[in-house]
C-alpha cells in the first residue's frame, strides 16, 4: 500500500513539470505528421513496452516554461525519451540542458528491437 502511494506520488511531481495547456494523455501514443515511419514505430513500441511493465508515459509531453517537448516522458521515474535519426550532437546536447529530467536517447538507426531493449534495461 506504501509503495503504491509513493510511486502515485512520482507520477504527480512528473505530471507537474508538464505544461497544464497542452492536451495531456497519459498511456496514449501520439504521433506528428513530420515524424518518419521508423520513428513513430519506435515510439509506439516504446510505449507498449512501458505499458507491458505497468509503468505510466505520456508522449510528445510538452514541458513547463518552454522548456522543450519529449518524444516520450515517463512519468514513474520522471525521465524523457527521444528517438532521434537526424538530429545533430548540438540539439540532443541542448535537449540535455533545457528539459527538466533525465534525458534518454535512444536511435533510430539501431532499430526497434535495440530501443526497446534499452528502455526495458534502464527500467
Amino acid at each position: 500500500m506504501r509503495q503504491n502511494r509513493k510511486l502515485l506520488q512520482k507520477r504527480n511531481d512528473s505530471m507537474n513539470l508538464l505544461d497544464r495547456h497542452a492536451k495531456i494523455h497519459r498511456n496514449c501514443v501520439k504521433t506528428s505528421p513530420g515524424e518518419t515511419d521508423g520513428h513513430a514505430r519506435i515510439k509506439f513500441e516504446i510505449s507498449r513496452a512501458l505499458q507491458e511493465m505497468g509503468i505510466e508515459y505520456v508522449t510528445e509531453a510538452i514541458f513547463k516554461d518552454r522548456k522543450g517537448r519529449a518524444d516520450i516522458f515517463v512519468l514513474d521515474n520522471c525521465m524523457a525519451i527521444e528517438i532521434v535519426g537526424t538530429e545533430t550532437a548540438e540539439s540532443i546536447e541542448m535537449k540535455m540542458k533545457k528539459y527538466p529530467c533525465e534525458l534518454v536517447v535512444v536511435s533510430t538507426d539501431k532499430g526497434i528491437d535495440a530501443a526497446v531493449d534499452k528502455i526495458r534495461w534502464l527500467m
